[in-house]
């Protein structure tokens, strides 16, 4: 009885072995390429583009997990790179170049221009950016990047901190003090068009200050020159200042991996610019122009680069 009961337990578990066999193993999250998108904070151009990114990579590229992780923005993102927190994020390429060590990080793609425009009302009497002297300006929230990059555009102007009164007030509470005569001028920072201008406009006729491109030349590399076009909220073109914003890999990805995304990314554009305006400016950079960043591009960029005929 013992026997034929061992005979039965032999033959069940061979069969079970003959089963497993025919099977494919299932892959563990740990044997996927994993992908951590610095995203940034939620309701900025970052995060949404971000997310549109992974989802891509997690739907077309097989063997990859990807998710968006969300970060303190464009100067965190830098820092995650060059720790290896994260393997690819957004940022504007004025910050990276502060620190930019191509050991660490190379670079991706062009994402998009985050113009800088100083508006004030339509029938103010200032019609240049000179004409800001000694006026009120509110130069964007506490602690932002546009309070140090429209500081330094009005000193390439020739207008010191001392020669304005500046104050510190968000998108909405600035245009809100610029309608109420609390203010004489307020700047604002977005990807074109930029949401609150556009609500201020519908509110009362603007103006948008031009910006000379021979005066943002003076900025420094990481800055750059925004043409924008007749709209809702400018009669007439006009000249801005842009600071470009790029996605970056982290040195030590594979080739294979950086092609991979970057072909997935490059054929789903139209969804990232449903997703956010922004995708809508998504480019691979020609061999020229990211020489003349003074960065170099990840291999598995330059691959995908070559095989569109941009190096």
């Amino acid at each position: 009885m013992r026997k034929s009961q061992g005979f039965l337990i032999y033959g069940i578990l061979s069969a079970m072995v003959l089963i497993l066999m025919n099977y494919a193993p299932v892959a563990s999250a740990a044997d996927k390429v994993q992908i951590s998108i610095g995203a940034g904070e939620p309701g900025a151009v970052l995060y949404p583009t971000a997310t549109a990114i992974s989802n891509i990579i997690n739907r077309d590229i097989p063997g990859y997990n990807s998710v968006a992780e969300q970060t303190g923005g464009a100067r965190e993102n830098v820092s995650l790179l060059i720790n290896k927190k994260i393997e690819m994020a957004a940022t504007s390429d004025s910050i990276v170049l502060e620190k930019y060590d191509p050991q660490s990080i190379l670079y991706g793609f062009f994402g998009w221009n985050t113009d800088i425009e100083f508006v004030v009302l339509k029938a103010s009497k200032i019609e240049k950016i000179e004409d800001l002297k000694g006026k009120r300006v509110s130069l964007g929230p506490v602690g932002s990047s546009t309070n140090t990059i429209a500081t330094k555009l009005l000193g390439a102007y020739g207008i010191g901190e001392k020669d304005f009164k500046g104050q510190f007030l968000g998108w909405e509470k600035g245009s809100d003090a610029l309608l109420d005569g609390l203010l004489d001028a307020t700047v604002y920072m977005g990807v074109w068009p930029v949401a609150s201008v556009q609500s201020l406009a519908m509110r009362k006729p603007i103006r948008v200050l031009a910006i000379d491109p021979a005066v943002v030349k003076k900025m420094g590399t990481g800055f750059t020159s925004f043409p924008i076009a007749a709209s809702e909220y400018v009669d007439k073109a006009v000249s801005v200042i842009a600071i470009p914003s790029s996605y970056w890999f982290r040195k030590d990805l594979p080739e294979d991996v950086v092609y991979n995304i970057t072909k997935a990314v490059f054929s789903n554009i139209d969804h990232i610019a449903k997703v956010h305006n922004a995708g809508k400016q998504f480019r691979i950079m020609s061999q020229k122009e990211v020489e003349a960043k003074g960065v170099a591009a990840h291999p598995g960029v330059i691959k995908y680069a070559k095989e569109k005929n941009l190096w």
